[in-house]
Parts: C-alpha cells; sequence; structure tokens
C-alpha cells in the first residue's frame, strides 16, 4: 500500500504541549495543543488540543503534566537506586529534567 506524500514520520519536538492564549477578554481561558503544523503520520493519535476555562488552575500545568511524570518517574527510580545501595549516575541530567518541568508547569519564560 503507498504511503500518501502529505504524510510523514512525526517529529518528537512536534507532540510537546503548549499553552495558547485565547484572546484578551478572559485571562482564564486558553488552548492547550502540540501546536503541530502540517499532518502527522498518526492523527487520531497523535492530535491534542484541549479548549476550555481553566479557571484557578494555571494552564501550565496541565501542559507540563508529561514533563512532569517523566521528570517523576526519573527521579523514582534513582530513589530506589539510592535505597538498593548502587549509585545513581544521572544526577546532573535528573536534576536538569526536574527543573524544566518546573519552569513549563509554573509557565516560566525559559519553560
Amino acid at each position: 500500500m503507498a504511503t500518501s506524500p502529505l504524510i510523514r514520520a512525526t517529529k518528537p519536538e512536534a507532540l510537546e504541549l503548549h499553552v495558547v492564549r485565547e484572546g484578551q477578554i478572559d485571562p482564564n481561558q486558553f488552548t492547550i495543543e502540540n501546536g503541530v503544523n502540517g499532518h502527522l503520520e498518526d492523527f487520531d493519535r497523535e492530535y491534542v488540543s484541549i479548549s476550555g476555562y481553566f479557571g484557578t488552575f494555571n494552564p501550565q500545568i496541565f501542559c507540563a503534566a508529561p514533563d512532569l511524570l517523566n521528570a517523576l518517574q526519573r527521579l523514582h527510580h534513582n530513589f530506589n537506586l539510592l535505597l538498593a545501595g548502587k549509585p545513581v549516575r544521572d544526577v546532573a541530567e535528573t536534576e536538569a529534567e526536574v527543573n524544566a518541568a518546573i519552569l513549563k508547569a509554573t509557565g516560566a519564560p525559559n519553560g
């Protein structure tokens, strides 16, 4: 079966979630999307678009959820290594991943 030239393998960065403000009237109205321009290899599985009113919650927290989960899993893995008396070799990388996830979740300019 031939593949359409419009469909291409999706790059990992195309699946990163971003917060988009929906106008200036209501400061709590946002859209969270993966901001992909063009076609996705598996549109039904890869496309993300969530819009709505986030109230007192920060939409960046929802957007950063995958990054926060990855950072938490990495911390948990390293904690288990420490409990077992084994060395943790990726401390700097883990710290960088945790810091990046926190920046994204708080809506910091570098996040």
